[in-house]
């Protein structure tokens, strides 16, 4: 950190490359579990109390140092021993190495992104509404006794993400999922959209909100407020959860990227991950899941959500990944919160994205 900021503080500089030794990495660092094959089916839902990790089992370097360094002048990229050379140090940490090729495409991607530009952004049609899309996830406090929320804002103008932290959360005694009282949910979305103001001095005319755990009446009243407090004319609530149904077609490869079945007019399944035509292979390599969403309050289509949930999984800019199986509203949240759970009390925090990645 000291090097950090002697370095942050020096003019014509855009991103900062941190590349510690692999001692470092081993001073902390938990190995991740290996994915399974077939993963649970609320592998999206917030889980229950009970599910909860160990705050240890979460630590990393990564994070940490993310926490200490969110209020540099500016963004900084980590990079790991088997990034920039030491190979061997990533096979003894049990990491999977990319090829060459990949691994050089995602680090230059992500510099280019953290020092401002925009690699690629969604495409908008003229007489589509301008949209913010948000992401809701909790996360726990290190000392486990506190459950906060965090938010991700996506703009589809700009692909620029915004960071937004809330006030306490509960579980709910009856489905056991995370919730907001009213007051929380509008002071959360009321600072949210008062970010957006700031950094493009208007506001939208719609918004979208996409969280893993469903909607109760109090965070549907108080996001609501919120929205009507700026006078906003369209607020869709929109619930996201790993689907127990797949669709099966004929041959031997997974079901189409991008493929959906609409159960009504506000509710659905998409897969955002499977066979892409282009390549005609599915770079994958366990079955895909589908994304089961539910638009609880809100008048968009289930049609028009489908297309814009496969839209936002191509918005990750740190792995270029093209055929995220996860909105980038629900992932960036949810990465958000590994981050700010480390943020010492007290200080500021950088609302950019580029900031948390």
């Amino acid at each position: 950190m000291d090097h950090a900021r002697d370095l942050a503080g020096r003019s014509g500089l855009h991103v900062l490359v941190v590349a510690p030794p692999p001692e470092i990495f081993a001073l902390g660092d938990t190995p991740r579990a290996a994915p399974v094959a077939d993963p649970p089916i609320d592998e999206l839902q917030e889980p229950a109390p009970e599910q909860q990790a160990s705050p240890p089992s979460s630590l990393n370097f990564h994070d940490l140092f993310k926490a200490q360094a969110i209020d540099l002048q500016l963004p900084c990229q980590l990079s790991r021993p088997d990034t920039y050379g030491s190979v061997s140090a990533g096979r003894m940490r049990g990491r999977r190495l990319q090829d060459k090729a990949t691994t050089a495409w995602n680090f230059h991607t992500a510099l280019y992104y953290k020092a401002g530009g925009v690699p690629w952004r969604l495409a908008r049609q003229p007489a589509v509404l301008t949209t913010c899309y948000v992401g809701v996830s909790f996360f726990r406090s290190v000392a486990g006794d506190k459950l906060m929320t965090s938010v991700a804002q996506v703009f589809d103008e700009r692909g620029e993400g915004l960071i937004v932290q809330g006030g306490s959360a509960s579980y709910d005694k009856d489905d056991r999922s995370p919730h907001l009282s009213e007051e929380n949910a509008h002071e959360l979305l009321a600072n949210g959209l008062a970010t957006y103001r700031r950094e493009h001095k208007t506001m939208p005319a719609r918004l979208v909100m996409h969280k893993t755990s469903y909607f109760n009446a109090n965070e549907k009243e108080g996001f609501k407020r919120a929205a009507e407090d700026e006078k906003l004319e369209f607020l869709d609530l929109v619930s996201v959860r790993r689907s127990g149904a797949r669709i099966l077609r004929a041959g031997d490869s997974p079901m189409v990227r991008g493929t959906a079945m609409l159960f009504d007019e506000k509710s659905g399944i998409v897969y955002l991950k499977g066979t892409v035509p282009y390549f005609q292979v599915y770079p994958g390599a366990y079955i895909p899941r589908a994304l089961e969403f539910v638009r609880e309050d809100g008048e968009t289509s289930a049609a028009d959500l489908a297309r814009e949930l496969v839209g936002l999984s191509k918005l990750n800019f740190n792995n270029t990944q093209f055929d995220s199986g996860d909105p980038i509203t629900v992932r960036a949240a949810r990465r958000v919160g590994d981050i700010l759970k480390q943020v010492p009390s007290g200080k500021r925090v950088n609302a950019r994205f580029r900031y948390f990645t």
